[in-house]
């Protein structure tokens, strides 16, 4: 029986070629959208996930209390990991690190703008990142030693082997102007997903605070922990506490608080935070878009079934008299609609092949698509098949197997006025579902605008920052000037009196 639909509807699908195209095009472009959205929702919610146990890993913030209320940063004092590392046993690592733009120098050639990440050995502890040549658990335990990455490596030596090879880097500390260092290790690019990243990393060794006071009052490192397997944040939490009184905090004023490492990305902006980070009710607009798009499509296909109400009538009034019951009738559309939907699968797969490249660049990401490997993708694909399957096919099945047989053959009467019922509220229905999805793209668009501006380039910030102390210069200048002249005037009226 259902070789005999499958026959059937291959027939009526290649004797109307042109109604066919239009219904497979359609609906591959609604699935492709929702494709694409699809694929950056998986990117966003992917981000710090290649490390190794990411659930086992936290970032430390200070909850600060005072007189206009509480505050949180991202940045703690610099002593906070070794006093971490050495109070909890539940701690499998702790690490410190400061993130900045340094120049390199190799030959005569200077790299400005470099990111250099500062830290301790344990930072390859806590954080999971392919080595290609070297030991990374024990680069930065030398010191003047560094760890390149692939791409940053061939940029500054080509295709030779960076492994052994000494570059300089302009420190701009007080009491390390520059240094000479040597590679140790050569790692993979950070990956994409990655909330921070860095061209190279180097020992605390060649970085010097801007103050020699290590207090709570200076906040300036970015810690995070590993806690060891089986072991839950909330053991962690409450002996924190107690760890502030003791390295010299006020208990009740500051407080630090344990952020999972997969929530960084997704987290609302904080202080001192400079990591790519991105609203996580955006992703709900996004998924919402991409749902709307689905039912747009679904009810374009619906209405392009039911406008061909009259050449399908007979044939289906036949099939009823000569004993074809409704379930039948509804398994046959749903057979059509299911083959319309395979043809659709293969050319929206080609359609975001092409455009997710595109459609990453426009919001700044790098989107990749690896089809064997990722199973979200490929589910997500099977999903869109059987919901346009069961959406766009089970109405119209429904019904055309609930018109009269005799309306059906004669062409008029309810039948008829049913479908133009059904027609005209179908395409009010895809035009109301057209306005809220514009809704959400305009309140996309306005949380877009209401974000700070992204930060301009370096060279730029520090000309900013150059003619701002200049400024600021002046107007001291001309501030002292002018108690100046207060202070003369005012002499002068009381030697007059």
């Amino acid at each position: 029986m259902l070789s005999n639909y499958l026959k059937i509807a291959l027939r009526n699908l290649l004797r109307h070629r042109l109604f066919t195209t239009i219904n497979v095009v359609g609906l591959a472009l609604g699935a492709a959208c929702c494709a694409l959205i699809g694929l950056y929702i998986q990117h966003e919610l992917s981000y710090d996930r290649f490390h190794r146990a990411p659930e086992n890993v936290f970032r430390l913030m200070v909850e600060s209390t005072g007189e206009e209320g509480k505050s949180l940063k991202a940045i703690t004092p610099r002593f906070l990991s070794t006093a971490l590392a050495e109070s909890f046993p539940e701690i499998e690592h702790a690490t410190q690190f400061r993130l900045m733009n340094k120049t390199i120098a190799y030959q005569n050639k200077e790299y400005p703008e470099t990111r250099v990440i500062f830290s301790d050995p344990a930072f390859f502890e806590v954080f999971t990142f392919s080595s290609i040549q070297g030991d990374l658990s024990k680069a930065l335990a030398e010191p003047n030693s560094a760890v390149l990455t692939k791409s940053f490596a061939r940029k500054i030596f080509g295709e030779e082997n960076p492994v052994g090879k000494s570059f300089v880097v302009r420190v701009n500390s007080r009491t390390t102007p520059q240094a000479e260092v040597k590679v140790a290790a050569l790692m993979e690019d950070v990956p994409k997903n990655a909330h921070f990243k860095f061209d190279a990393a180097l020992p605390f060794s060649l970085f010097a605070p801007a103050t020699g006071t290590i207090t709570w009052n200076w906040f300036e490192m970015k810690t995070y922990v590993r806690l060891k397997s089986q072991i839950g944040r909330q053991s962690i939490e409450q002996k924190l506490p107690d760890l502030v009184q003791r390295t010299g905090g006020e208990r009740d004023k500051q407080k630090l608080v344990l952020q999972p490492l997969t929530d960084i990305h997704l987290a609302a902006a904080i202080p001192f935070d400079d990591v790519e980070q991105t609203n996580a009710r955006d992703l709900y607009v996004f998924a919402g878009i991409a749902l709307l798009v689905l039912v747009i499509a679904c009810i374009n296909y619906m209405v392009l079934v039911t406008a061909r109400y009259t050449q399908r009538l007979k044939e289906v009034g036949v099939r009823k008299i000569i004993g074809a019951t409704a379930p039948k009738l509804i398994l046959q559309f749903l057979i059509e609609t299911a083959l319309i939907a395979a043809l659709t699968l293969p050319l929206a797969l080609g359609i975001v092949e092409m455009a997710h490249r595109s459609f990453g660049g426009l919001l700044g990401k790098e989107l990749q698509i690896d089809y064997l490997s990722n199973q979200i993708f490929l589910w997500g694909n099977l999903f869109v098949l059987i919901f346009f399957t069961i959406v766009a096919g089970f109405y119209p099945a429904l019904f055309f197997s609930k018109i009269n047989a005799v309306a059906m053959l004669k062409g008029q009467g309810a039948g008829v006025r049913a479908s133009t019922r059904l027609r005209k509220s179908l395409v009010v229905t895809q035009f109301g579902v057209a306005q809220i999805a514009k809704l959400f793209f305009k309140r996309l668009d306005s949380r877009q605008d209401l974000r700070p501006a992204s930060k301009p380039p370096m060279p730029f910030a520090r000309k900013q920052r150059r003619n701002a102390a200049r400024k600021m210069g002046c107007l001291r200048h001309r501030t002292r000037n002018l108690g100046t002249r207060e202070r003369g005037a005012a002499r002068s009226i009381r030697k007059s009196k």
